[in-house]
C-alpha cells in the first residue's frame, strides 16, 4: 500500500506475468515504456515486489517494441522550449501522414492538436483533411471542451491556411502562427506527438497482424 492509495492486490508470479502482458500488449496497452507500464499497473491496483524489474524485462523482450523503436540520428543539443502561460492557451496542430493499412471506415489521416502546457493530445481521423474539417475539429474538440485558446501553431498546409480558419480565428481573436515551409522541426511539439502516435500504431498493428 502507498501513502496515498488504497490497498493493492498482491500478485504471484503467474498473475504478475499475465497482468504485465495484458497491460503492455492488450487493447489499451499501447506498448508503452517500462516506467509508464509500472505506473499503469500500480494505478490499476496491483503490486508485487519485483514489479519494476519484470516490467523492464517485459518491454525489453517485446518483439514489436524492438522492431519499431525510434532511431535517433540527431546529435544531443540544448532544448529550447516554447512556453505557454496557462493550460489550453496554446495548441500545436498537425496532420499525420497517411497510415497503412487504411482503417475499416476508409480513414487514413490523423489530425492532432497538442496543448503546450499539459501535453494533452486531441486526435481525430479523416479520409481527407480539408479546411472545413479543421474548423469543425476546433469547434467540437477545443472550444466546447477547453475554452478559446490564445494561440495555435501549425504548418503552411492548405487545411490550416484557408479563409474558413482565418474567419474562425478572427471571430474568437485567436492568434495564428505558422512554421517555416519544408522545416517541420519548427513545430516541434506537434512532431513529437506524431512520432509517439505513429510508434504506438505501428506496434499495435504488428501485434494484431495475424
Amino acid at each position: 500500500r502507498g501513502f496515498s492509495t488504497e490497498y493493492s492486490w498482491c500478485l504471484d508470479e503467474d498473475e504478475a506475468r499475465e497482468v504485465n502482458a495484458t497491460s503492455h500488449q492488450g487493447g489499451c496497452g499501447g506498448h508503452v515504456s517500462y516506467q509508464t507500464l509500472t505506473k499503469q499497473i500500480i494505478r490499476a491496483g496491483y503490486y508485487w515486489p519485483t514489479m519494476e524489474k519484470h516490467c523492464h524485462q517485459c518491454v525489453k523482450r517485446c518483439k514489436e517494441c524492438q522492431l519499431h523503436a525510434p532511431v535517433i540520428h540527431a546529435a544531443a543539443s540544448h532544448l529550447h522550449s516554447v512556453t505557454s502561460p496557462w493550460p489550453f492557451s496554446m495548441w500545436a496542430f498537425d496532420v499525420v501522414r497517411p497510415i497503412s493499412p487504411t482503417a475499416s471506415n476508409g480513414h487514413k489521416y490523423f489530425l492532432t492538436a497538442t496543448d503546450y502546457f499539459t501535453k494533452w493530445v486531441e486526435v481525430v481521423t479523416f479520409r481527407t483533411v480539408e479546411g472545413c474539417h479543421v474548423v469543425s475539429f476546433i469547434h467540437k474538440n477545443l472550444l466546447c471542451r477547453f475554452g478559446v485558446p490564445h494561440d495555435i501553431v501549425s504548418d503552411n498546409g492548405t487545411h490550416f491556411k484557408n479563409e474558413k480558419l482565418r474567419q474562425l480565428c478572427s471571430q474568437y481573436h485567436i492568434m495564428r502562427h505558422f512554421s517555416a515551409p519544408y522545416y517541420p522541426q519548427c513545430n516541434g511539439q506537434a512532431e513529437a506527438t506524431n512520432k509517439i502516435l505513429i510508434r504506438i500504431l505501428e506496434r499495435t498493428v504488428e501485434t494484431r497482424r495475424d
